[in-house]
């Protein structure tokens, strides 16, 4: 059933736009996957999100280097991938993942789980603890894989599934509409793993699965993202260029000029996903393009931090709250709508008040968006849409993303 991402349809920014704007980066992605990804146009509607999406991406990936050199790696990510998205129950990533998968010359028996290899399973054993929510994390899993991968080639995994916790929890909670091109690419793996593309195929309806011939990587590709990624390269740089260079001193400013800090930047071993990782948290708290407002963004935060228990999260949520005016009862308060996965049952009168009309309509969609599946109803939606612009709830969803990526990898890091 549609949910939120039709009524943020008048709002999404047209294809010819974001051409005109980043085609580089679109066609980049393209190649990866086959099409330009509806999520583009809902992502621009707060330019930050579009941003935001632009730098996990290519960072948590290692593009282009893992795609035109990565060997067996890059279908092992592709693997991962998948089964985050399907362990996050998210439809529109699991066929945009499964699709990547196919791409990089992985069988659809060893993505669907019909036929894997011990390493294989071991990859997907790995991801799925990493993206459960209640968590399953355990980490007897990276020893498991450590017996058949480097060190090295385990962190990039985990920075695929790092990276999907962002993905999976932007498309799921918007309910971004699955291109008709996706769901014949993975056709056979949607048979194979008998899932269904659900709210993710509204705007197609019955959407017909018509198996076709995946391409697989080739020179013409390679070609292809090697004359788009310089200029790729020269737009992120635009939006990173005042970042330092070192993780000690990524942190340092983060502190200084966001307020938060986030230790994970400093454990995790690849400089691309802690750069890239930075310069997300910079977009998404600058109070210059913030729309929602901080203070609002805090609280938003920590009902999500505060749902999947991450004590490190909550740090980060109170910091960036008490900088922007919260006091502690406010806190607490969003502290405590998490903890409570009644709260949207309950009537208006019955739940627990945060600040001002606006932000208790902050903080219920906060509420809907936080849990794997999100629990965002086409009656709550609607009646969000009364109070918050589209651009706001974009915001909030972009950030809860975010934080969800940073969960994941803190887990991995644990």
């Amino acid at each position: 059933m549609p949910t939120l991402a039709e009524h943020l349809e008048a709002d999404a920014v047209p294809m010819h736009d974001l051409h005109d704007n980043y085609g580089p980066l679109l066609h980049l992605v393209r190649a990866l996957i086959g099409v330009f990804p509806d999520c583009d146009s809902y992502l621009e509607i707060w330019p930050p999100g579009f941003r935001t999406y632009n730098l996990c991406v290519p960072n948590f990936l290692n593009l282009p280097a893992s795609v035109i050199a990565g060997g067996e790696l890059k279908a092992q990510m592709g693997l991962a991938m998948y089964v985050a998205s399907r362990t996050a129950d998210c439809p529109y990533c699991a066929a945009h993942t499964g699709s990547f998968a196919l791409r990089r010359g992985l069988s659809s028996q060893a993505v669907s789980g019909a036929h894997r290899t011990e390493v294989e399973q071991a990859i997907a054993n790995l991801a799925e603890a990493m993206a459960s929510e209640p968590s399953t994390w355990d980490r007897s899993v990276v020893d498991e894989l450590g017996k058949h991968l480097k060190v090295d080639d385990i962190e990039w995994i985990a920075m695929s599934v790092g990276m999907m916790g962002f993905l999976n929890k932007f498309m799921d909670a918007i309910s971004v509409p699955l291109e008709t091109e996706a769901i014949n690419d993975v056709a056979e793996i949607i048979e194979l793993d008998g899932w269904d593309i659900g709210k993710a195929g509204w705007r197609n309806g019955d959407a017909e699965r018509d198996p076709s011939v995946v391409p697989v990587d080739s020179i013409g590709l390679y070609a292809r993202m090697v004359r788009q990624g310089p200029k790729a390269t020269m737009i992120e740089r635009s939006w990173t260029k005042h970042l330092p260079k070192s993780a000690a001193d990524l942190r340092r400013y983060l502190r200084d000029e966001r307020n938060v800090d986030v230790p994970v930047l400093s454990r995790m071993r690849h400089n691309k996903p802690v750069r890239g990782l930075a310069a997300m948290i910079d977009q998404n708290l600058d109070p210059a393009t913030s729309v929602v407002g901080l203070g609002n963004k805090a609280l938003a935060g920590l009902i999500y931090a505060s749902m999947v228990d991450d004590a490190g999260l909550l740090d980060i949520g109170r910091s960036i709250a008490v900088a922007n005016g919260a006091d502690e009862a406010t806190i607490d308060a969003a502290i405590a709508v998490g903890a409570d996965p009644a709260f949207l049952l309950r009537s208006n009168d019955e739940q627990v008040s945060v600040g001002d009309e606006h932000t208790q309509a902050v903080v219920r969609v906060a509420h809907a968006i936080s849990p794997s599946p999100a629990a965002m109803t086409d009656e709550l939606a609607a009646s969000s849409a009364e109070m918050l612009d589209a651009a706001e709830m974009i915001e909030i969803a972009v950030w809860i993303s975010v934080l969800q990526l940073i969960h994941r990898v803190s887990r991995f890091h644990s």
